[in-house]
């Protein structure tokens, strides 16, 4: 059983003995964390409906998402294009978008088009020659793009969104080459997107997200569950099951 709050420290306000929180190290400095015990530099109440694996491996994605739609100014109305949609981080993003009352395009292998679909998403079969491809499946304009997969598609989604503005990585570090911001969170001096942690707990509380988990290992895996990680088909997350041999919660890997 993954233990609630068990104490709250004085000037620690809207929590009480016996919640169920999740959240994230801080990433900044630690880089993740895969532990028996961690110090959370952000949390939030876990949403009733969140299994702990869910929980666990929501944090830095949530964060991460809601980040990368702030950069973008992702609004209602808008129409958002996903390199690499179906992966821990993109099948977050593609669900917070569409929370926003965005038209989500998303690329994918074929294999994972139904699950896009099940996430509110148009699928397009991801590699080069995507411009052809979005335009067989809509006539209006590419307004966003975000960057997930760091598989060489900038040049392709800026011809797309139209101006290197308007599109954003979180995974190609050759992005400067583009014109294109590469987001790298604090690390970056960039602001957060820890207030999404909030936001999407309200929308999970309402059935309107959820975190997709592929597999789930014991510690003791971590190398397998690495190299399922690096094996297609990326949809969802890894995670690694703390509580088997410990009282602490799933903490993600991808």
């Amino acid at each position: 059983m993954i233990p609630p709050v068990l104490e709250i420290g004085a000037e620690v306000t809207g929590y009480a003995v016996g919640d169920e929180v999740f959240g994230a190290v801080d990433v900044a400095r630690l880089g993740g964390a895969s532990a028996q015990y961690a110090v959370l530099d952000v949390w939030t109440h876990k949403p009733h409906g969140m299994t702990w694996a869910e929980a666990g491996a929501a944090g830095t994605g949530i964060e991460t998402a809601t980040r990368a739609l702030d950069l973008l100014d992702v609004r209602e109305n808008t129409t958002l294009l996903v390199d690499g949609a179906a992966g821990g981080v993109g099948s977050i993003v593609v669900q917070l978008a569409v929370a926003r009352g965005v038209r989500v395009l998303g690329t994918a292998r074929p294999d994972s088009h139904e699950f896009l679909r099940e996430l509110g998403v148009e699928p397009v079969d991801y590699g080069r020659g995507l411009p052809a491809r979005v335009r067989a499946v809509t006539a209006a304009p590419v307004d966003r793009a975000l960057d997930v997969a760091g598989a060489g598609s900038l040049g392709e989604l800026i011809e797309l969104a139209g101006t290197p503005d308007s599109v954003v990585t979180l995974a190609d570090f050759g992005a400067s080459a583009y014109g294109v911001r590469l987001s790298m969170g604090r690390l970056g001096g960039e602001p957060d997107g820890v207030h999404g942690l909030t936001s999407a707990t309200a929308l999970a509380d309402q059935g309107r997200f959820h975190v997709p988990v592929r597999e789930i290992y014991p510690a003791h895996q971590a190398a397998q569950a690495h190299e399922t990680a690096a094996q297609p088909p990326r949809r969802g997350k890894i995670v690694l099951d703390m509580t088997r041999t410990s009282s602490v919660a799933s903490t993600e890997l991808y």
